[in-house]
């Protein structure tokens, strides 16, 4: 979180994205950008694929009203993980709506579900001295 502590309940999220699942959400996000007619001002929850693959940016609650429900990789209850880079996921993304500011105007993704494998092991760096 953006000048946070990391003890947030609600937490911003990025996932790789495939470019079917891009193309999908990409439809949507331009239906809402046409509907709403802010052309100028729209700030995408998407990242399209160049140097690195597309992306896709959300909201995920890990406390309060609205947790999301984990999963581990034999599709069973789970706590969240502990370490979120990097991490191997599937996830059910709702749209929670669009907002209207000032400045811009944008859609709300919110994770609802999350699967997730194999937690990624830190690698310990050798130092080089």
């Amino acid at each position: 979180v953006f000048q946070g502590t990391g003890a947030e309940c609600r937490k911003g999220i990025v996932f790789d994205a495939p470019e079917s699942v891009f193309a999908a959400f990409a439809s949507v996000e331009e239906f809402c950008r046409q509907s709403l007619d802010a052309q100028s001002l729209w700030c995408s929850s998407l990242r399209p694929s160049e140097r690195y693959p597309a992306t896709l940016k959300a909201k995920i609650n890990v406390a309060g009203d609205r947790t999301a429900k984990f999963y581990n990789e034999a599709n069973e209850p789970a706590d969240p993980p502990t370490n979120w880079r990097r991490l191997p996921c599937n996830a059910a993304v709702q749209l929670r709506g669009c907002y209207v500011q000032k400045q811009s105007v944008g859609m709300l993704f919110e994770v609802s579900h999350l699967q997730y494998g194999s937690e990624p092991t830190e690698v310990d760096e050798v130092s080089p001295f």
